[in-house]
C-alpha cells in the first residue's frame, strides 16, 4: 500500500467517512423528497425500470434509465478528469469536485420549485464523486451506495475466522464507509424533514469546502 499511496491511514479514514457521508446524505433526501428514488443506487433503479417497463409504465422506465445514464455520464467525466484510480489529492480532484459543486446547485435550485429534473444533476453528481473516490492501495472505495463495501467487510470477516492473516486497515477503512453513509442518511432524513430541498445546501457547503480546502493549503505551506 505504501508504495502506491501518499496520504496517510488517518486521512483515508476521515475522507472516506465524510465522504461516504455525503453519499448518505443526498440518497437520503432523495429518498424522501418528491423523487421517492436514490439517485446514486444504479441497481435498484435498473430493478425499477424493469418493474416500469413490465407494467407499461413507458414513462418512468425512461426517467430511471436517465438516470442511469447520468451517473454513468457522470464517472465517465470524472474519470476523464482524474489521473489515477488511487487517492491522490490535486487540480484534478479539485476540478471534479467544482463540476459537482455546480451540479448540485442546479439540482437544489429545481428541486426547490419542486422540479423532479433536479435529479439529473443529482445523479450526475453521484456519478463523479463514486468516481472519484475509487481506490485507496488495494481497497477498492465506493462513497454511494454500500452494497460491495458490505461485501468486502464480509469477507474480511470470513478471512479473520478462519484465522488467516488480513489488512486490518482495510477493515477500519470499511467501517468508516459504512458508519459514514449510515450517519448521512439519518442527517438528510432529520435535515429533510426540517428544510425539504434546501437541506441538499449541507452537501453544496461540503463540496464548497473541498474546494477551498486546497487553496487553504497552499497559502499555509508558502506561510
Amino acid at each position: 500500500m505504501k508504495n502506491t499511496v501518499h496520504q496517510s491511514k488517518a486521512w483515508a479514514y476521515i475522507t472516506s467517512f465524510i465522504m461516504s457521508f455525503n453519499g448518505g446524505y443526498i440518497n437520503s433526501i432523495c429518498m424522501l423528497s418528491i423523487l421517492g428514488i436514490p439517485v446514486g443506487y444504479v441497481t435498484g433503479n435498473l430493478t425499477l425500470s424493469a418493474e416500469a417497463l413490465h407494467q407499461s409504465d413507458f414513462f418512468k422506465f425512461l426517467y430511471l434509465m436517465s438516470l442511469v445514464l447520468c451517473f454513468l455520464i457522470g464517472s465517465i467525466t470524472s474519470g476523464l478528469l482524474i489521473k489515477n484510480q488511487n487517492f491522490k489529492m490535486d487540480h484534478r480532484y479539485t476540478l471534479s469536485i467544482i463540476f459537482q459543486f455546480l451540479a448540485l446547485g442546479l439540482a437544489m435550485i429545481l428541486l426547490k420549485d419542486a422540479n423532479p429534473n433536479g435529479s439529473y444533476f443529482l445523479a450526475l453528481t453521484m456519478g463523479m464523486q463514486n468516481a472519484m473516490t475509487t481506490h485507496y492501495g488495494s481497497a477498492l472505495i465506493r462513497t454511494t451506495h454500500m452494497t460491495g463495501t458490505m461485501t468486502d467487510l464480509g469477507v474480511l470477516i470470513s478471512r479473520w475466522i478462519k484465522k488467516e492473516d488480513i489488512e486490518y486497515w482495510k477493515l477500519f477503512l470499511y467501517l468508516s464507509l459504512i458508519s459514514g453513509f449510515l450517519s448521512g442518511a439519518i442527517a438528510g432524513a432529520v435535515f429533510y424533514g426540517l428544510f425539504k430541498a434546501l437541506a441538499l445546501s449541507v452537501s453544496f457547503v461540503f463540496y464548497g469546502l473541498m474546494i477551498a480546502w486546497p487553496i487553504f493549503k497552499k497559502s499555509e505551506d508558502l506561510t
